[in-house]
């Protein structure tokens, strides 16, 4: 999956939690939803229209990296991870950055 590919699924999967995410789907998002965070914080500080935009972004970010965490055979719930500092910021990017367990059933769905 290619950078437009995968902006475009979560895009079009905004609120779907179920299903699997392949490695670079998320991978790409995550480098999109970063960008236009970090490119939101330098050319409007303190914006409420910034603000906005990155909440907006923040949940296909979390769908992104629920089904991402399916793909790898976890719980959606390991991204509470994210609450503890430090540690369960580096233990949720092990995870993610972890093979496929089903190879056969990685793929996204086409229907969507």
């Amino acid at each position: 999956m290619n950078f437009p590919q995968a902006i475009n699924s979560c895009r079009r999967r905004y609120f779907t939690f179920s299903g699997r995410a392949t490695r670079s789907e998320y991978w790409w998002f995550f480098l999109f939803f970063w960008t236009i965070c970090l490119l939101l914080e330098i050319s409007h500080p303190n914006s409420f229209i910034g603000d906005i935009v990155v909440i907006l972004l923040f949940i296909p970010y979390l769908t992104v990296t629920v089904r991402r965490l399916h793909d790898t055979q976890r719980s959606g719930f390991w991204f509470l991870l994210y609450i503890i500092p430090v540690v369960g910021w580096l233990i949720l990017f092990i995870m993610l950055l972890m093979p496929t367990k089903n190879p056969k059933s990685s793929f996204v769905d086409e229907e969507w």
